[in-house]
């Protein structure tokens, strides 16, 4: 029985960790989002809008302090950044939907 209260904790910690990663990351397309809606061209809004589509709807927020602007290397927005945030929020929520899963199981 405790080998199960033990595996529970774990799979329960798991999975507030993917939780917490993914909403970190929507937080950054949020922040990326109002960013673009400043001082983006037509095409970056487009794509981050598109990004956002991908994020669940519930965990979207407008004041997180979560997240951060999706820049490359050199501190600009461009659609590499863009996507790279894409394909950590379609991680993030395959993870979290797994981690979920596995709680469920239980």
């Amino acid at each position: 029985e405790i080998k199960c209260e033990r595996a529970s904790l774990l799979r329960s910690s798991a999975q507030e960790s993917t939780s917490l990663r993914m909403t970190s990351a929507i937080a950054s397309a949020q922040k990326t989002c109002d960013y673009l809606d400043k001082n983006g061209d037509i095409d970056m809004q487009d794509a981050i809008g598109i990004v956002l589509k991908h994020c669940p709807s519930e965990r979207v927020a407008k004041n997180s302090n979560l997240g951060e602007i999706a820049k490359d290397k050199k501190g600009n927005v461009n659609m590499g950044s863009i996507a790279a945030l894409h394909s950590n929020i379609i991680k993030g929520v395959a993870n979290y939907q797994a981690a979920q899963g596995r709680i469920e199981r239980l």
